[in-house]
């Protein structure tokens, strides 16, 4: 299986892990026009905002112009690393933040940028909020007009970060979302292919695999190793997802 991947510096840690530290709850950077002036700010205290009475806030530099209507600006907040602070509602599941930070401009399709955003998780909010199983997140990101289909550094989509990180609970909600079972990442894994990692007695994977089959996934479809979804199944001995495969495969083959 993929070698776990830890938190990029400046989110916390998951929902099942160690408290985070102070340091890392602090939220995101706002720069101003000067690089030596910045401040520090929350997705709860975004979420305090008064638009109307916001001019003089204390969250705001001395040298910062005063947010206009919308205050569009003010939600590409970012950290050292280039994390958003939506991104960081995401992480935590914060849904009356993420709420307030769309509601005050936040563009919900704004990749990751910054020096470590070549790690997962990178990508857009929805990215992360799939990584770290968020479902809630998840629904309103995506009513919210997040594109189920937009690919991360690693060319991957919020479909196939879920699947490759093992926090599959978000899963189904993308797919209802349109999300493409066939969609590939810069190592030309599929879903299908992650879906040999899972158990045959997890029932929520099992779910997943006949939405996906149901959707054409291509079975043969080969990673950069030159390697098929029922090859990936051979690898972690699920003998029954090879054989469905192979059935599959065959079938497929006689039709055409």
């Amino acid at each position: 299986m993929p070698a776990p991947v830890l938190p990029a510096p400046g989110l916390p840690a998951p929902p099942t892990g160690r408290a985070p530290s102070t340091d890392a709850r602090r939220g995101a950077v706002v720069a101003s026009k000067s690089p030596r002036t910045s401040t520090m700010v929350t997705p709860s205290a975004a979420r305090r905002l008064n638009p109307k009475a916001i001019t003089g806030s204390p969250l705001l530099s001395p040298t910062h112009p005063t947010p206009r209507a919308g205050h569009a600006h003010m939600c590409v907040m970012q950290n050292a690393f280039g994390q958003t602070i939506l991104v960081s509602a995401a992480w935590n599941g914060d849904l009356n933040g993420a709420h307030a930070l769309i509601s005050m401009g936040a563009n919900v399709n704004q990749i990751q940028e910054g020096t470590l955003s070549g790690m997962l998780p990178s990508g857009t909010a929805l990215h992360v909020a799939a990584y770290a199983g968020r479902i809630e997140i998840c629904k309103f990101l995506l009513e919210a007009g997040a594109d189920v289909n937009v690919k991360n550094q690693k060319g991957a989509t919020p479909l196939l970060v879920g699947l490759s990180r093992g926090t599959i609970a978000c899963v189904p909600t993308l797919l209802a979302h349109g999300a493409d079972v066939n969609s590939r990442d810069i190592q030309g894994r599929t879903a299908l292919m992650f879906l040999a990692m899972y158990g045959e007695n997890d029932a929520v994977a099992q779910g997943v695999l006949h939405e996906v089959l149901a959707n054409a996934a291509n079975v043969n479809a080969r990673d950069s190793n030159g390697k098929t979804a029922e090859d990936w199944a051979t690898d972690y001995k699920r003998e029954h997802l090879k054989e469905q495969l192979r059935l599959l495969r065959e079938s497929r083959s006689k039709e055409h």
